[in-house]
């Protein structure tokens, strides 16, 4: 019972005990669709499974409880130990895909996006986002860049492939139509926040094993074993790292939020572990602006806040108890360490970083020549840089 205390998005002392009853339902009702998915997948034909998730979009247009509805299927997009996923259509533990018309088939979370803007168009509030101008102007100029695509030639595929980006940017209209109260936001925000510390042991636990939790089920892992020892930066695992930007930054909100009546230590933890997550994954990127973003709030929260210090404490403390006592995370992070401080070289002029770096003098370049010659319109939508094994989404050309 104490645990399900520390969880809970209001502390004991505030008037909102009704608001934590609440909330411990929707997590038990969270944890049995997610129970219910992972069953369904793994254990019934694919049929009563694609039945199964149609019955749960019927379920959410009806639903008062929508918060619940988009923490659940942010779950299913970030695929967290990798349950859900499969890069082939017919991978049986995959979420189910609806073929329309032979060749090209809807997404699972494609037709809930379909479903949540009907239900905001219907059922929502009208929200003007405080950054709606410029989310305007960037729609208009991605418009006229589809129908540039489009007279210039655009294959069947590279089509399929816009709209599905264009369907998931509806995001920005749903969700501030349906999560527009205060209550249902910190709800959504909880919800993902204990699924981030399971997604945090599973990852300890791919390290640990070599393999993704869900082979505990299934038997089968979407990855070869992953060996930490032979590597010389280790294991480059990252899991749910949009599910853990949106952690970390919610909670460091939360904190810094003194109307809001919540355990602060609970919401110091979940930022310690999105940080460790990140940097467990030895991406230099992710890590540099994680490091940037905890001292910018360090240094702000400091200055107003006594209880600076429970944050100081408890990253080190996690950090410390891993590193002591799993050898295989002690190796992982002396190795992330390892990779971290190649950036030192960077500075001191090596733009290869010691030969660890190709996005500034290999990659980088073949982008920005290619951007300086259509830089108004770009390479339309029908691009497809196929000769640049591309890691570097900062300057992908479309």
């Amino acid at each position: 019972m104490q645990f399900f205390k520390v969880i809970l998005p209001f502390t004991k002392k505030s008037s909102y005990s009704y608001l934590n009853n609440v909330f411990l339902k929707d997590l038990l009702q969270l944890i049995s669709l997610l129970i219910l998915s992972i069953f369904f997948i793994h254990y019934t034909p694919k049929i009563v499974a694609r039945v199964f998730f149609l019955v749960l979009l019927f379920i959410f247009y009806r639903s008062r409880k929508d918060y619940l509805w988009f923490a659940f299927i942010f779950i299913i997009i970030e695929e967290p130990g990798g349950f859900f996923s499969g890069g082939k259509i017919d991978d049986p533990y995959r979420i189910p895909a609806y073929a329309i018309i032979p060749g090209s088939s809807f997404l699972y979370c494609e037709l809930f996006t379909f479903v949540a803007i009907i239900k905001a168009i219907n059922k929502g509030k009208r929200i003007k986002l405080f950054i709606h101008k410029p989310l305007n102007i960037l729609l208009i100029y991605l418009l006229i860049s589809y129908f540039f695509s489009i007279i210039i030639g655009m294959s069947l595929n590279t089509h399929i492939k816009t709209m599905r980006f264009l369907i998931g940017l509806s995001f920005l209209y749903s969700i501030p139509c349906l999560i527009y109260r205060k209550e249902d936001f910190i709800f959504m925000s909880y919800l993902l926040f204990f699924i981030m510390v399971l997604t945090f042991l599973g990852h300890i636990y791919h390290l640990i094993t070599g393999y993704e939790v869900r082979i505990i089920l299934t038997g089968t892992s979407l990855f070869e074993k992953t060996v930490i020892f032979e590597s010389e930066y280790g294991a480059r695992i990252a899991y749910s790292v949009f599910l853990n930007l949106f952690c970390i930054i919610s909670s460091l909100f939360f904190i810094s939020q003194k109307k809001i009546n919540n355990n602060k230590i609970y919401l110091y933890f979940i930022s310690s572990i999105c940080f460790l997550s990140i940097f467990l994954t030895a991406t230099r990127g992710w890590i540099v602006a994680y490091f940037i973003m905890l001292g910018i709030f360090s240094w702000k929260f400091i200055k107003t806040s006594k209880n600076w210090i429970k944050m100081i404490i408890i990253l080190p403390f996690i950090f410390i108890l891993l590193y002591t006592y799993i050898p295989s995370i002690h190796v992982q992070i002396k190795k992330s360490w390892n990779r971290f401080t190649t950036l030192e070289l960077l500075l001191k002029g090596d733009i290869t970083a010691g030969g660890t770096l190709q996005r500034l003098n290999v990659r980088g370049p073949i982008s920005i020549n290619k951007f300086k010659e259509k830089p108004i319109l770009g390479w339309d939508f029908q691009m497809n840089i196929t000769n640049i094994r591309i890691h570097m989404s900062e300057t992908k050309i479309y």
